[in-house]
């Protein structure tokens, strides 16, 4: 659950590397709060409680407006981990199907062992 957690306590840290862990658990629990938020939206609507929809739309919003900065930030660290640059990343994005697809794999990539030129190996 701590590494789960790292991207809020590195909320705008852009510098440094994330490792896979870091990366896919703060994914995997972001997730499933987003799923949970919409899950209150959506049960709202099929009840057509408007207190429970209006509660649900401004839960969604504000959680996804407070966590992508963290979400950005992992994103940039765990390509840095990689050896690639989060500039060149957001970049390649721009590419369409392929650079979002090959940036996406790239999450995947072991990270480079020891010391590149973003930071410290986070696995050590």
């Amino acid at each position: 659950m701590q590494t789960a957690l790292m991207p809020l306590k590195k909320y705008a840290v852009f510098k440094g590397r994330a490792s896979r862990g870091e990366y896919w658990y703060f994914g995997l629990l972001w997730f499933i709060v987003f799923f949970l938020l919409n899950a209150v939206w959506s049960l709202g609507q099929h009840l057509s409680n408007d207190t429970l929809i209006i509660f649900g739309v401004i839960a969604v919003l504000s959680f996804f407006f407070a966590t992508v900065i963290p979400i950005m930030a992992v994103w940039v660290r765990r390509l840095h981990d990689v050896g690639k640059s989060g500039w060149w990343a957001i970049l390649f994005q721009l590419i369409p199907v392929v650079g979002p697809l090959y940036v996406y794999v790239l999450t995947f990539k072991k990270g480079d062992t020891g010391y590149n030129k973003y930071g410290a190996d986070p696995l050590t």
